[in-house]
């Protein structure tokens, strides 16, 4: 069962509660909730070719380790990632956050092609893009 850790540590709106599991009942209800909420998102924006504001924004569910950082005197996490391993986790924070897949169905609305006429097109463009260069700096040798 979820609970609430003690909001005072917390410097995040993005918090909800805690969980022991990745099974927890109450995270699985809220993972099923925003994938239920994204989908609608979704349909409504590709059939009205807008985003609704009134609805909000794609969203995750983001699990945070929390626990000892130390396991028999070793460091469980290197310094440049300060996050604790899943494998090592006492509990878990759980933060619903904007989805990067805003981004995505907001350029999908504006030029009417897919993720992956996207991907492709963003391809050509930076191959473009290097072919200019290296055309300016012929020039300029």
């Amino acid at each position: 069962m979820s609970f609430i850790c003690n909001f005072t540590n917390r410097n995040s709106d993005a918090y909800k509660f805690s969980v022991y599991s990745k099974d927890d009942p109450d995270l699985l209800h809220l993972k099923q909730m925003v994938k239920d909420k994204n989908e609608r998102l979704r349909t409504y924006a590709r059939k009205h070719q807008e985003m609704p504001r009134w609805y909000g924004e794609l969203q995750c569910v983001k699990l945070m380790a929390r626990g000892s950082r130390r396991l028999n005197g070793k460091l469980l996490h290197s310094n440049a990632d300060s996050s604790l391993r899943h494998e090592y986790a006492d509990y878990f924070d759980v933060y619903l956050h904007s989805s990067y897949e805003n981004y995505w169905l907001q350029r999908e609305l504006e030029t009417g092609m897919t993720r992956s006429e996207l991907n492709k097109y963003d391809e050509y463009m930076g191959q473009a893009r290097m072919l200019e260069w290296q055309g300016k700096r012929r020039l300029a040798a």
